[in-house]
């Protein structure tokens, strides 16, 4: 019968992750709208656009009218499409 101990070390190193910034993620052929879409903001002027589909091959930014190439946009991460909540009060009640 084979214990624990006679399994290898498996030990992880941080080189064998990837460094993935979504800070700065552009338009891939995987990226998707999903449901409320995506927002994409312009390299040119950094105005940001939401789109819902990616059949497209270039957009023309609407502030600075530069065509830009599709893979060129960087998408906006998730959290930063998120509002503040301003009727969120911590869970308290007024009276």
């Amino acid at each position: 019968m084979s214990t624990s101990n006679s399994l290898p070390k498996r030990e992880t190193n941080a080189a064998d992750y990837k460094d993935i910034s979504i800070n700065n993620s552009c338009v891939t052929k995987y990226t998707r709208g999903g449901k409320n879409g995506k927002q994409l903001v312009c390299p040119e002027c950094d105005n940001i656009i939401r789109v819902y589909h990616f059949s497209f091959t270039g957009l023309t930014c609407p502030k600075c009218k530069q065509s830009v190439d599709k893979y060129d946009w960087r998408v906006l991460p998730t959290q930063g499409q998120l509002g503040t909540d301003s009727n969120n009060n911590g869970g308290q009640i007024n009276d």
